[in-house]
């Protein structure tokens, strides 16, 4: 089965707005989740609840998006090779 690849049908500038769009998405996603998890790792250590630690995996859920973006990088540089 063919994978349906959604950047092939949007233009060199589109592609590249798209890309700006999702790596400012993934530095405020990246930046909360940094406080969120100092906050729960300081919780943690204060109340002696090392259970909560296993939260910390959430971290995953921004892998999505990294590909996403790696995806795109690669189709503007393919574009840009061959123009």
């Amino acid at each position: 089965m063919k994978k349906d690849n959604s950047f092939e049908n949007k233009s060199l500038e589109e592609l590249r707005a798209t890309k700006a769009k999702y790596q400012k998405i993934a530095a405020a996603v990246a930046g909360l989740m940094t406080v969120a998890l100092l906050f729960i790792v300081y919780v943690a250590i204060k109340t002696k609840n090392w259970g909560q630690l296993g939260t910390l995996g959430v971290i995953g859920t921004l892998l999505p998006l990294f590909v996403s973006i790696q995806n795109l990088d690669k189709e503007i540089k393919r574009r840009e090779q061959h123009p």
